[in-house]
């Protein structure tokens, strides 16, 4: 089991940085900014025609002082190494970068989480399940 723990006091998002070439995600962080934690855990599923399977648990926990009124995640594989992520739950996926609570969990009580995840096929073991770049947004 492979865990990742990413966190990032956001609020705003530059999606050209997320979606430039140099794959560099860029922040806004104002001084009074939302405060939030993703953590990762992959769980090895096997191999699927060829590829490499991995479920991936994500948790998404309101580090703030009052409930969240919505939550999104910009998450980022390695996806020019070929991960492709072909299955997920809980959330919604407007964007290839960009997720969004599914319409029942976008409250999350202070201390609590929202849980979320993927299956993800990478081509071999030297690409990682595990996402390559992070940040979260929570309002509130």
């Amino acid at each position: 089991m492979a865990e990742r723990r990413a966190r990032r006091r956001l609020t705003a998002w530059l999606m050209a940085a997320v979606l430039g070439a140099a794959s560099v995600l860029t922040s806004v962080t104002p001084a009074h900014a939302a405060t939030c934690e993703l953590t990762f855990k992959a769980n090895y599923w096997g191999m699927v025609n060829g590829q490499y399977r991995w479920q991936v648990d994500a948790e998404f926990d309101n580090t703030g002082t009052t409930p969240s009124t919505n939550w999104w995640a910009i998450i980022a594989f390695a996806y020019s190494q070929g991960a492709v992520v072909h299955q997920y739950w809980n959330v919604t996926r407007p964007t290839t970068y960009q997720w969004n609570p599914a319409s029942w969990n976008k409250v999350i009580p202070v201390g609590q989480s929202a849980r979320f995840g993927f299956a993800i096929l990478v081509p071999n073991t030297s690409v990682s399940p595990l996402p390559t770049a992070v940040g979260c947004t929570i309002t509130y």
